[in-house]
């Protein structure tokens, strides 16, 4: 049947017509149709736009349109496929008492009963139900919902046997609310549909995934954002592997973004697909995955700023994969990183939860950047790096790293130092490949400061100037790639000026230079510290002009 425009008599009491029927062992495909003004006012019996009544397995209802129909599509055949249909103003608007039974890309529209499946293994996939009473009532074992586009209902959703609902829009970026067991007292209180019985929610979509309202279903457009929170019934394989799965799937064919939220989660799941796996705002470091992670795919991207997981379980970038367009960034690593794909895969800026590098070293296998990594925390660190950045002290990423290394082996955070920026100067870089504080203590011993010419009285406005010379304790050598800094404090114990001196090869010595312009006369102490934290504290005094 196709291409017919069936007008029934609207609401009567007469006779419960029906617009199109197939039953009786019949079979076929029902599709491109107009069916309207089907509906029975009468007791027990009831019309329906579509009806399928013991009809062959398989038969197939597409691109209908059905309004102002008592129940638009009904089906007790099973595998039965509804795809692509419009059903607007019905009482039920697609009804599945058959088993084994789809329901794909269909638009139901102010309906009171958006989509109800009576028989087993029901699935509805990319529908779009906008303004039901009930969005839907499903009473058949193993039903699955994905990818669907549901909101604006007045009661909300209800399964009452175990139903995997995860992967739906439920008309708010956070999610629906949940009450499992329907006693008023919801389990989590997202702001879209009321959730209610045994449904697996988790993972969720925090952005409508249909971008074209004009035509039938979900229309994805662009990508979407795929939220995973530990709550509700969890997924057969877990929270975080079925966001993978969705983001694989061919349902959402761009690259999507996951943001997981503060717990641990399995993430063995290999990731087929171009995805970027981070986060959730809020959750930086505490978002944790174990398993051993398989990328698949190129244009794969693990972390961002202030979004970075803890990656406790292994990373692989498998065979004939285009490592170079998967990035691993802003992350705390705590398993290994192995590149098995084509070119160098980008692995900066995260924290290894060491500052040895040979351990690093032993943990990355194949082509792997991962030189500029951080010294603490990735978000910590982040967030200490924009810190430097905001203040002017540094001028570029690399530099705010740097220093961030600098400030760290001292033990001063980055909030203070920018509070002092201004006099403090361009501040020291991390001595690159090498242990600092293996350098200056091979023995173990501590580093000797000599001075000259620093305690005293100085004017306003006169500079304090200063040499230093370090020397390695077991060896008595000389050491010239050590990190030096002057710290003058005044009697309130605020830092007045922080900065690095710099080593003159000529003299063999660290100088320094402190300007007493902008000070108060007062008494200050001056400390002059290495790295690996030998310090030496001198008294000086400026006095007025």
């Amino acid at each position: 049947s196709g291409n017919n425009v069936v007008v029934g008599e609207g609401r009567t009491a007469a006779i419960a017509q029906n617009g199109i029927q197939v039953g009786s062992g019949a079979g076929g495909r029902i599709a491109d149709n107009a069916v309207s003004g089907v509906w029975y006012t009468g007791t027990y019996w009831g019309s329906t736009g579509i009806l399928i009544l013991d009809a062959a397995p398989g038969i197939q209802i597409l691109r209908n349109t059905v309004t102002d129909c008592q129940m638009g599509i009904n089906s007790d055949t099973d595998q039965t496929l509804v795809e692509g249909n419009t059903v607007i103003g019905s009482d039920w608007a697609i009804i599945l008492y058959g088993n084994d039974s789809l329901a794909a890309g269909n638009d139901i529209v102010g309906s009171a009963y958006g989509l109800y499946a009576d028989g087993n293994g029901a699935e509805f996939l990319g529908n779009v139900v906008r303004g039901a009473d009930w969005s839907a009532l499903l009473y058949g074992a193993g039903a699955e919902l994905h990818y669907n586009s549901i909101s604006g209902s007045t009661s909300g959703f209800y399964s009452d046997l175990s139903a995997d609902a995860s992967l739906n829009w439920w008309g708010d970026a956070t999610g629906p609310s949940f009450d499992q067991d329907m006693d008023g007292s919801t389990e989590y209180d997202g702001l879209g549909e009321a959730v209610y019985g045994s449904v697996v929610f988790s993972p969720w979509l925090a952005l409508d995934p249909d971008g074209d309202s004009s035509a039938p279903g979900v229309q994805v457009t662009a990508p979407v954002l795929i939220v995973v929170a530990p709550v509700g019934p969890e997924p057969t394989d877990g929270y975080l592997n079925a966001a993978i799965v969705g983001a694989n799937s061919d349902q959402l064919p761009y690259t999507d973004t996951i943001h997981v939220h503060q717990g641990s989660y399995d993430g063995s799941c290999p990731i087929t697909q171009p995805v970027t796996l981070a986060a959730a705002p809020g959750s930086c470091g505490l978002a944790g995955i174990t398993g051993e992670m398989s990328l698949a795919s190129g244009n794969v991207q693990l972390g961002l700023p202030l979004l970075g997981l803890r990656i406790d379980g292994n990373v692989t970038v498998e065979d004939l994969v285009d490592a170079t367009s998967v990035h691993i960034n802003w992350c705390n690593l705590n398993g290994s990183v192995a590149n098995n794909g084509t070119g160098t895969l980008d692995a900066q800026y995260n924290y290894w939860g060491t500052w040895d590098e040979g351990v690093i070293e032993d943990r990355t296998i194949g082509d792997i950047d991962w030189s500029l990594y951080l010294p603490k925390s990735a978000c910590l660190s982040y967030q200490d790096i924009q810190t430097l950045l905001t203040a002017g002290l540094v001028g570029s990423l690399e530099g705010a790293i740097d220093q961030l290394w600098t400030l760290s082996r001292m033990g001063m955070d980055a909030s203070t130092y920018a509070a002092y920026g201004g006099v403090a100067g361009a501040g020291a870089g991390r001595l690159p490949g090498e242990s600092i504080l293996t350098q200056l203590l091979p023995g173990g011993g501590g580093g000797s400061i000599s001075e000259s010419g620093i305690e005293g009285s100085y004017a306003v406005g006169e500079k304090i100037v200063g040499r230093a010379e370090v020397f390695d304790p077991v060896s008595g050598a000389e050491i010239s790639d050590a990190v030096v800094t002057i710290t003058l404090v005044d009697a309130a114990s605020r830092i007045v000026y922080w900065g690095a001196a710099s080593y003159d090869e000529s003299l063999g010595e660290y100088v320094f230079e402190v300007d007493t312009s902008s000070l108060a006369p007062g008494t200050y102490e001056l400390m002059i510290q290495t790295d690996d934290g030998e310090t030496e504290t001198f008294t000086v005094v400026v006095a007025a002009a």
